[in-house]
C-alpha cells in the first residue's frame, strides 16, 4: 500500500477506531487494550467558608471513590484553563516520574 493510500485509508477511520475505542459511557471509555477508561471532573470548592467537619467529609467521600480504583493516574490542571501553561506542568511532572 502507498503512501498517499495509507493516508485516503486513516482519513475514512471513524474517531472511535483511531483513539481505538470500543464504546462511550455516560462516564468513562471502553477501550481495546487497556479496558475502562473513568474520568472524573472534579471543581473545587470554595472551602475557606466551610466547617472542619465538612472539609474532612468531602475529603473522605474522595478518598472512599479513589480507593475503589484498582489503578490511577491522576492530572492536576489550574482553574485558569491556560493550556500551555498546564501543557508545560504536565510535561515536567511526566519527567519527574
Amino acid at each position: 500500500m502507498s503512501r498517499k493510500e495509507k493516508k485516503t485509508a486513516k482519513q475514512k477511520l471513524s474517531t472511535r477506531q483511531l483513539i481505538n475505542t470500543k464504546a462511550i459511557t455516560d462516564y468513562s471509555l471502553l477501550t481495546y487494550g487497556h479496558g475502562e477508561l473513568v474520568y472524573f471532573i472534579i471543581k473545587p470548592t470554595n472551602i475557606s467558608v466551610l466547617s472542619e467537619a465538612s472539609i474532612a467529609a468531602r475529603i473522605y467521600a474522595l478518598m472512599t471513590v479513589l480507593k475503589g480504583m484498582a489503578e490511577i493516574e491522576m492530572l492536576c490542571l489550574n482553574s485558569r484553563e491556560n493550556f500551555e501553561d498546564n501543557t508545560l506542568r504536565g510535561h515536567r511532572n511526566i519527567t519527574k516520574a
